[in-house]
């Protein structure tokens, strides 16, 4: 006699694909610790070293030399400085995370066993705030008069619930989500239009062709590299992904630490950084060397240069040693004009004109050394880089203004930047 059989009841619970999960050797999961670590370590040094760089360039004369590849200076240099210092402050963390949880846990780990929720929960000091903090808010909940406590922490769930459900490792961009090719295809495209514009724009700044091969290279090798990785690992999802994510940060490390690092290392190397000066004096003398340092700046560091300079009909004029003793207003110069130089050192210049017809234009450097000035109108302030003013009456007296004294230079002007250029080179750069 048999038994009846019994129907099972399917589960209303839908069942959840397996995890992707690659197992390592113990020797593997070490050498993965190290170089994460070691990874983590070198991008927060270089995005410290950038960020101290950006402050650097703010300081006493070195705006100067910004001021050869951006017209608008120092202009943000201190936010852009903060910026990297902050992110290369979360690679630094980061580290130390991973080291605190090794040494608690007595082996190398990269992730915690439980989630950051539960371990904060866990912790008797912030349970018992929490506990307190329920309680007052269940005392206040019952009076009309203090909605807002409730409100809140109805909003703070909220906003936990949705971080958990978008950010966590299986949410919808987490690498153990169900969704992982579609994320990441969409963020490929992104990756690749960002290295293409820049691969465009170092083929437009670097006049060196092998930093440019670099760029086009990594560009090239990672566009066929993604797909392949793709295409060859689809049966093992779990290795796909970690060749996939280790690859594109070594690439992104290679466009946006080492080309810039060939470019900037160099110029370190030419500079002195304790006095402030290019340790070749004949430097500023080199069209093409000159040429090569603005145009790699501009794509190693925040530049805005406006179109009127490349408008500009000369770079240098040159009043030195005559007899000027007043200068009329002026009247002539077009909107947007752009001076880079103007020399007006040892004339009895006794006054500059009140206004500037031309409220835009731009003088990067005025030489009014060793002249009879006695003041500086205000459009000093806003139409002009730096002025340099040694030897005359106006630094004999103390500057009260903190604008003056950040534009005017009185200390004499470095030989090393007279942009005496000999016309014989100028006719060869400038044929037209």
């Amino acid at each position: 006699m048999t038994s009846p059989t019994v129907p099972q009841q399917n589960s209303a619970i839908p069942q959840r694909e397996p995890i992707p999960t690659l197992k390592l050797s113990r020797v593997l999961h070490a050498a993965a610790w190290v170089f994460i670590v070691s990874f983590h370590t070198v991008c927060g040094i270089f995005l410290v070293c950038v960020a101290m760089t950006y402050w650097y360039l703010t300081t006493d004369t070195v705006p100067f030399y910004v001021s050869i590849w951006s017209l608008k200076g120092t202009e943000n240099y201190r936010f852009y400085g903060a910026v990297f210092g902050i992110v290369g402050a979360v690679h630094g963390a980061r580290v130390l995370d991973l080291i605190v949880m090794s040494i608690r846990g007595r082996q190398l780990r990269l992730r915690s066993e439980t989630s950051m929720i539960r371990t904060l929960m866990s912790n008797p000091m912030i349970s018992r705030t929490l506990s307190l903090v329920a309680k007052k808010e269940a005392k206040d909940s019952q009076s009309v008069r203090h909605p807002k406590p409730r409100l809140a922490t109805l909003v703070a769930r909220s906003l936990g619930r949705m971080w958990k459900r978008v950010f966590s490792r299986q949410s919808f961009f987490g690498v153990e989500s169900e969704h992982f090719s579609t994320v990441y295809a969409l963020q490929e495209i992104l990756v690749i239009s960002s290295q293409t514009y820049q691969s465009y724009r170092a083929s437009n700044l670097l006049p060196r062709p092998e930093l440019n091969v670099i760029m086009v290279a990594l560009l090239v090798t990672n566009c066929w590299t993604t797909a392949s990785i793709q295409i060859f690992l689809r049966k093992s999802p779990e290795l796909g992904r970690v060749f996939t994510f280790t690859y594109n940060a070594m690439v992104g490390f290679g466009m946006m630490t080492i080309v810039p690092l060939l470019i900037f290392i160099p110029c370190i190397e030419g500079f002195d950084l304790q006095y402030k000066y290019l340790k070749n004096q004949n430097f500023i003398f080199e069209p093409l060397t000159l040429v090569t340092l603005v145009l790699e700046n501009r794509l190693i560091f925040a530049a805005d240069i406006p179109f009127q300079m490349f408008l500009s009909p000369a770079h240098v004029l040159s009043f030195v040693g005559n007899q000027i003793e007043t200068i009329p207003t002026l009247a002539m110069l077009p909107a947007g004009a752009i001076i880079p130089e103007l020399a007006l050192s040892t004339n009895p210049l006794k006054e500059f004109p009140a206004t500037l017809m031309e409220p835009t234009a731009l003088i990067m450097s005025m030489n009014v050394q060793h002249t009879s000035l006695t003041s500086m109108p205000e459009w000093v302030k806003t139409n002009t880089k730096v002025v340099w003013a040694y030897g005359t009456p106006f630094c004999a007296a103390p500057m009260t203004d903190p604008k003056f004294a950040d534009r005017v230079m009185c200390f004499e002007r470095p030989a090393g930047q007279d942009l005496a250029f000999p016309i014989a080179l100028l006719d060869a750069l400038y044929p037209y």
